[in-house]
């Protein structure tokens, strides 16, 4: 498996040198992701880049150097004789860091970090639900403010795997509601930035109205998506007119 770079940056530090055997979640690099001008992003911290599986390592960059968007990092084959490494403890500071840049929306680097993590395979329902769902989130608040489609798209669907591995879990049902809030915030960031097919409206509307309704309903204090959910209903007619049905 080869693991190429999210977005341009330098390599600061390698965990691992080309030909090691690395264990799952065990560093292979850091790096900085940078701007088109060569300026840190995500305020400058380092991202580490861990080992999504048991294998050896090929390492392409060198350290300090830089790399462009989709240049390839590293390569990783994989031991086929590993069976199920259970993973958890490892991660736990990765997803924490997520969660913390999340509160400060910082939601570039949560991404970044959930994806770490999610990569990793948690064996642990909750982590992997936790991962999902503020990567969930995050790609929606980051493909907003970019206006790209394919990162709301990815959130959508992260966020419907969210759902699904939450009934893996033995979170309190309100622990949902950020689900339903990113999915529904995907498909009204969608809206306000005039990205919605003709006849999506009909499909993706209602299920993006439906699920804010549904975050409200879980979590009632949760300002943004009442905020969110105030948008969506003022393009119900606009969606009618497209033949959506909104319950």
């Amino acid at each position: 498996m080869t693991y190429r770079a999210q977005f341009q940056g330098r390599l600061t530090e390698l965990g691992a040198s080309s030909g090691a055997y690395v264990s799952r979640g065990q560093l292979i690099a850091k790096v900085t992701w940078t701007d088109e001008r060569g300026r840190p992003t995500a305020g400058g911290t380092d991202v580490a880049i861990t080992a999504p599986g048991n294998g050896t390592v090929v390492i392409f960059v060198a350290p300090n150097s830089q790399f462009l968007q989709g240049e390839p990092l590293f390569r990783l084959d994989p031991d086929e004789s590993a069976k199920g490494v259970p993973s958890g403890g490892d991660l736990r500071p990765t997803l924490e860091r997520a969660l913390v840049a999340a509160m400060q929306n910082n939601w570039q680097y949560a991404g970044q970090l959930c994806k770490q993590v999610l990569d990793a395979h948690p064996t642990d329902p909750a982590m992997q639900f936790i991962a999902l769902k503020y990567r969930a989130l995050a790609l929606g608040f980051v493909g907003y403010q970019a206006g790209d489609r394919r990162l709301l798209d990815e959130a959508l669907i992260e966020g419907r795997r969210a759902l699904s591995a939450f009934q893996r879990t033995s979170e309190p049902k309100r622990n949902v509601a950020g689900v339903h809030a990113a999915i529904g915030n995907a498909v009204s960031f969608m809206v306000a930035n005039d990205l919605l097919k003709s006849d999506e409206w009909r499909t993706l509307f209602p299920e993006g109205y439906a699920a804010l309704k549904k975050a409200v309903e879980l979590d009632p204090d949760d300002s943004q998506a009442r905020k969110y959910l105030g948008i969506m209903g003022a393009a119900i007619p606009v969606a009618r007119m497209h033949g959506a049905r909104i319950g």
